[in-house]
Parts: structure tokens; sequence; C-alpha cells
């Protein structure tokens, strides 16, 4: 069973019901484990075989769940009953994660400029740019995720 491809509205945290049915299914992952005692031998065993598995994830297109998903998903039902399995609503909910146009072409152009450098250099030589506001928020995990950038950044043989 392979990627399945679907478009999914994003989640907004009024979206009780979405968020229940997430929580029921990773309930139904990790229900015969939920209450698995401490002595006994052979959870990460049963782990193991739990992430081999293809499943059908409500409002994702991906089909299998890593171990240490899992262990997290163990962890917060024991913690704090089903409730703990409910996603949490996104921090940066309602704000812009692209990057503006005007400092996506900063970072090119800096990049392009001084091919040697690594993302943080290139962040740190582009916020002296008047395109580059001072109060906006860059990160290298935002700057190497533009698709540009990181095309640039390939072509030239420069590290991530």
């Amino acid at each position: 069973m392979g990627l399945r491809h679907a478009e999914f509205p994003p989640m907004s945290d009024t979206d009780d019901e979405r968020r229940h049915d997430i929580a029921l299914f990773r309930y139904g992952v990790i229900a015969d484990l939920a209450h698995w005692p401490k002595e006994r031998k052979g959870l990460y065993a049963k782990l193991a075989q739990k992430a081999a598995q293809d499943y059908i994830i409500p409002f994702s297109s991906r089909t299998r769940v890593a171990e240490e998903t899992m262990r997290d998903w163990l962890k917060a039902y024991r913690q704090g009953g089903f409730d703990a399995l409910l996603p949490k609503p996104r921090a940066d909910r309602g704000q812009v994660r692209k990057l503006p146009a005007a400092v996506a072409e900063a970072l090119l152009a800096t990049k392009e400029g001084n091919p040697a450098l690594s993302v943080q250099l290139v962040i740190r030589e582009a916020r002296k740019c008047p395109e580059v506001p001072d109060l906006l928020s860059l990160r290298a995990s935002t700057a190497s995720q533009e698709n540009r950038f990181v095309c640039v950044m390939a072509t030239r043989g420069s590290p991530l």
C-alpha cells in the first residue's frame, strides 16, 4: 500500500470532530498496549510490529506510524487518558508560514553572492538588507525549506 494523495483542509481548534477522529485512531493503534505491565517484556517488539504495518490515518496521506510516535502516544495516554491523544492546535495558527517574496529574494541574492556561506550565515547577512524586517522570525529550517533557496544551495554545492 503506497501513499494516498488527498487534500485536507487545515485543522482548526474548533474542529472537535476531526480532533476526536484523530485521537480515536491513535487510541486504536495503542489500545492493546495501554495497560501493558511494566514488568512484562516485549513492548518494544510489539511497537516495532505495529510500526511495520500500513494504516489509513485520518486526514493524512501517510500510511505508517513510527515507533517513537507510538511511545509518545502511550505515555500521553497513560498520563492524561483519551484527551491527551487529541491533537494540539498549532501554535502558529493563522500566521503566514511562507517567506515573503522579498525576503526569499534577499536570501537568494546573498547566497548567489557568497556561495560558500551556510544557511545560518546567509540569514545573518540577509538581515542586513532593508527587505528583511528586523522583527521577522527567520530560522534556518524556514530558509532551507524555501524551494528556490534549496535549489540554489544544491546547485552551488554548498552545505545546507
